[in-house]
């Protein structure tokens, strides 16, 4: 209850702490998270204690969250509409620890392949809303997962000079090599 006062009071308290004082918050919460008889799941859930990579801090209750990478090493790319964990709280594995028992989740490779692919080819996505370095580290996700398009779906690419986006498919020619 007194975290929460204090971080309605002032809402950049968590921004302000250090990592370590965020280590220990998170080994203090997690015990009492999972202590059924003290009733405080709904409380501590509530509270925003996890940091973003949009630099937003967020609770559960207000979507899936992702931890940032998966045991293969791939990274969710830039650009993407999804609730990410920022990499230096991942990082910890005391937060990680909290942020799995809070519901945080594992992003599933075929489903971001998914996910990237059918917001491509949303008739309303606007690829130059996107930057640069977005569109390029999707892609790069994409042929690092191996992901195969069928030929009736479209991937927008960045020109070479950096200003135009264009379908894959008038960039490149379909090959079998």
């Amino acid at each position: 209850r007194e975290l929460s006062n204090v971080m309605l009071k002032d809402p950049a308290f968590l921004c302000n702490q250090g990592l370590e004082w965020h280590s220990y918050l998170a080994r203090a919460l997690s015990p009492l998270y999972s202590d059924i008889k003290l009733s405080l799941r709904g409380s501590i859930a509530a509270l925003k204690l996890i940091p973003l990579r949009d630099k937003r801090w967020v609770s559960v209750k207000e979507g899936a969250v992702f931890l940032p990478g998966d045991r293969h090493g791939l990274k969710i790319p830039d650009g993407i509409d999804l609730l990410v964990v920022e990499h230096y709280a991942a990082a910890d594995p005391f937060r990680k620890h909290l942020y799995r028992i809070l519901g945080a989740e594992d992003f599933s490779v075929t489903l971001l392949c998914k996910f990237i692919a059918s917001t491509h080819n949303d008739p309303r996505f606007n690829p130059r809303s996107r930057t640069n370095s977005a569109l390029l580290s999707q892609a790069l996700f994409l042929f690092n997962a191996g992901y195969m398009f069928s030929s009736n779906q479209r991937f927008w690419c960045v020109q070479e000079c950096g200003i135009g986006r264009s379908s894959a498919s008038t960039l490149y020619l379909e090959s079998d090599d």
